[in-house]
């Protein structure tokens, strides 16, 4: 779940301080059971997309917060990030049910921008944001991504050190570990920002993204969480690698690029073959985000009109089916989407 650059008018400076922002509470969101539903519990999945760049004259950051409702079909208004949030180029995830917005840039009173390193939480039952503990390192365009129990912070762009002004593009992952702290862990093998990534049951795959001397590393790599080790696989048969996407299901993973086309492989496999390549849609998209969910496919991005499509495909046909739009379109891919699963009680349905 990567970021690419946000609007152009957005300097790079010093990353800001950590602090603390108070939550903002409100009543819980009414959420509608799936039809898999048994007598104790229930399944619901929540598309959350946050942030964006709404363009008038210039570029203008918000902090909107909508999401998609997968048995209704429908897209809703949620509360908004907290105040003084607005930012680009961050990352997000979803973490012990939550949803998490990590980093980015965030926009100053006199219209310049600097490096995030804040964390903020999004918890259903409150419908609210709190904050989390910072990250170690401010950066921007970079992934975050849990697997299991742990979290993740992924390569990226941001300064030298805190005392320069020279901008780099990072290898540095950092975990979030159990009792709130960030600590550092093997380095990527290449450095990358605005890149892709997705997760397997207990492994990270990133791909593309801009490298070090605007080199595009084609490389897809995995990283073991387990043995903390991180491991080529295989180069991308893909001419633009900086716009692909990652998704992953059922020992499948999918690199998808700005035409729909795709490349599947079965990570069983080595050495990695890809299984098929398909293109059933002509149009041509600024890819947001890709994920799937119950053995269907989902593109979410942005035409050469500057309206937004939100598209899904089911194999083995692989063809495309356009789904209800957001409540207002972006002008800039400055924003995050995030899958949530969401268990609820019988007494909560």
């Amino acid at each position: 779940m990567a970021c690419a650059p946000g609007p152009s008018h957005l300097k790079r400076r010093q990353p800001p301080a950590s602090g603390d922002e108070e939550s903002v509470v409100k009543r819980p969101i009414p959420v509608r059971p799936t039809p898999e539903c048994n007598p104790k519990c229930c399944d619901l999945y929540m598309l959350g997309v946050f942030g964006g760049a709404v363009k008038h004259e210039t570029a203008t950051l918000t902090n909107d917060f909508q999401r998609y409702d997968f048995s209704t079909e429908k897209w809703s208004q949620v509360n908004n990030l907290m105040s003084g949030n607005r930012r680009t180029r961050f990352a997000v995830t979803t973490y012990k049910n939550e949803m998490w917005v990590l980093g980015g840039c965030v926009e100053t009173t006199d219209g310049d921008s600097k490096y995030e390193n804040r964390v903020l939480v999004y918890r259903r039952s409150k419908d609210g944001w709190s904050p989390r503990k910072s990250m170690k390192h401010s950066r921007a365009d970079f992934c975050a991504a849990a697997v299991g129990d742990r979290l993740f912070a992924i390569g990226g762009e941001g300064l030298q050190t805190t005392s320069t002004s020279e901008i780099i593009i990072k290898k540095a992952v950092e975990e979030l570990k159990p009792n709130g702290v960030w600590r550092s862990r093997r380095q990527m093998c290449f450095a990358r920002s605005s890149f892709a990534c997705c997760v397997s049951e207990d492994k990270i795959y990133v791909a593309g993204g801009i490298g070090s001397r605007n080199i595009y590393p084609a490389i897809l790599e995995c990283y073991d969480v387990a043995e903390d080790q991180w491991t080529d696989l295989t180069v991308l048969p893909l001419k633009f690698p900086a716009s692909l996407r990652l998704a992953y299901e059922n020992n499948n993973l999918y690199v998808v690029v700005n035409d729909l086309s795709f490349v599947r492989y079965d990570l069983a496999e080595r050495p990695l073959n890809p299984l098929r390549t398909a293109s059933e849609d002509s149009s041509r998209l600024q890819l947001f985000d890709v994920f799937t969910l119950n053995g269907e496919l989902y593109v979410i991005g942005r035409t050469a009109t500057n309206s937004t499509n939100f598209q899904k495909c089911r194999p083995p046909d692989y063809k495309w089916t356009k789904l209800p739009l957001p409540l207002s379109p972006w002008d800039s891919d400055a924003m995050g989407v995030a899958l949530l699963k969401i268990r609820l009680e019988k007494n909560e349905y």
